[in-house]
């Protein structure tokens, strides 16, 4: 398991698919590395809901899996 820590950049509104399957992104860049770049994760299913007590500029860390 990997984690990221940083400032939430975007937070895109969630997309359901035909068979009903719903994934959301959200946008994590860290300000304080040498060269920032923002990262995108996605959650999906019942994870979609945990972005709603998120705001653009929140600090988070982010645990996933490659």
């Amino acid at each position: 398991m990997f984690e990221f820590s940083g400032v939430v950049k975007a937070i895109l509104d969630p997309k359901t698919f035909e068979s009903g399957f719903t994934v959301r992104e959200f946008v994590v860049e860290n300000p304080d590395d040498k060269y920032p770049k923002p990262i995108a994760f996605q959650t999906k299913q019942d994870k979609v809901t945990l972005l709603d007590s998120l705001s653009v500029g929140d600090q988070v860390t982010v645990s996933f899996d490659l």
